[in-house]
């Protein structure tokens, strides 16, 4: 029997189509790993950036020689140098001035004020590493092809409407993101009460403004009052790594700086933080509510969802939980910590005690 004229069409296209998307993937292999490699190097440049800018702002260099150490970028990354904003370098680790390496250069800024510049040192992968990786994508769109083309031969009926339609639909341009999070106050001895028939309101402004210190550092803004109910800090960054690892930080350092509060008394702090979208921040405000709500004290609680992964990998998870948030927010996956991996929970506990004596 013979196949209808669509059919015969449609099978000349699919492998047309899989010549072309062979030729391509193949003729582009190199530009494909070297696109993830930057992308990586680039991400680990950022984090880099984003931990050394109140060292750099305070000028400890010792601390950035220990941040530079104990920081261990990623493969394919093998020596970084964090220069000043005069391109003097300051400190270094691993391999550098080597022939053969690529070098990325990061500005470090805050507020538009340039501080200095990180500069990362890596070594691409050989043509047949490339080659092997690519060749179980090769497979797999074969896979594909010949599943579609399988589908199409034992199928009679036409394409629909729907399907059409599917085929021509065109992607949304990506909204803006923000990671959001919310200080609530335990205030369950009536401290901040205290603090107000003892006219302490110079304490009050003490921590309002040692919150915005904290969120100016990493790039947040603190939006209301220090109340009992709460206060907000957002993080607008465009690089997700970037916006998450400073919400994540500052948080920490919040925590951190509140814990030996010395002769600034201050109730102890729960706090919620997440990640997503800026046209779903009315969601994203109550779901952070939320989680400071049913954070303990002294702790952060952060939604999973939107979250990328390296902020677990970066921190020491005291309990992964399942909480329900409310019959309009349902379940959400959330991690508890209060501190993060040893060698970063070191970097934030220096910049707490550089803000106490500041």
């Amino acid at each position: 029997m013979s196949l209808p004229p669509r059919f015969s069409r449609w099978i000349a296209w699919f492998v047309l189509a899989f010549l072309a998307q062979s030729w391509l993937l193949i003729s582009c292999l190199d530009n494909v790993v070297i696109h993830d490699q930057d992308t990586a190097v680039q991400q680990a440049a950022h984090q880099l950036a984003v931990a050394a800018t109140p060292l750099l702002l305070g000028h400890d260099w010792l601390g950035l020689s220990v941040l530079t150490q104990q920081m261990a970028a990623p493969p394919p990354v093998l020596g970084e140098e964090i220069m000043d904003a005069q391109g003097n370098v300051l400190t270094g680790a691993g391999r550098v001035f080597h022939q053969g390496l690529r070098s990325i250069d990061v500005p470090v800024t805050l507020q538009g004020q340039r501080l200095g510049n990180i500069r990362l040192y890596w070594q691409s992968e050989p043509a047949e590493q490339v080659l092997y990786q690519q060749a179980g994508t090769l497979l797999g769109l074969l896979a594909i092809d010949i599943t579609l083309l399988s589908g199409i031969l034992l199928s009679a009926l036409p394409l629909t409407t729907a399907s059409r339609s599917s085929a021509l639909r065109e992607d949304t341009p990506a909204a803006l993101a923000v990671s959001r999070l919310h200080i609530r106050l335990d205030d369950s001895q009536g401290l901040l009460q205290q603090m107000h028939e003892r006219q302490g309101l110079p304490a009050l402004k003490y921590w309002h403004e040692m919150l915005e210190v904290i969120a100016s550092n990493y790039g947040g803004t603190v939006i209301g009052d220090l109340i009992p109910q709460g206060i907000w800090v957002d993080f607008e960054q465009t690089d997700p790594v970037e916006r998450q690892m400073a919400a994540l930080s500052a948080a920490m350092l919040i925590l951190e700086r509140c814990e030996h509060a010395g002769t600034h008394p201050m109730p102890h702090l729960r706090l919620g933080l997440v990640h997503g979208l800026q046209s779903q921040s009315s969601q994203l405000q109550s779901c952070a509510v939320r989680l400071s709500q049913s954070a303990p004290p002294g702790c952060l609680l952060m939604d999973e969802s939107g979250m990328l992964p390296l902020l677990a990998m970066r921190s020491e998870i005291d309990q992964t939980a399942r909480i329900n948030l409310g019959s309009e927010l349902g379940i959400h996956r959330v991690l508890r910590l209060h501190r993060l991996k040893p060698e970063f929970q070191a970097l934030i506990k220096h910049q707490a005690q550089q803000l106490r004596h500041s």
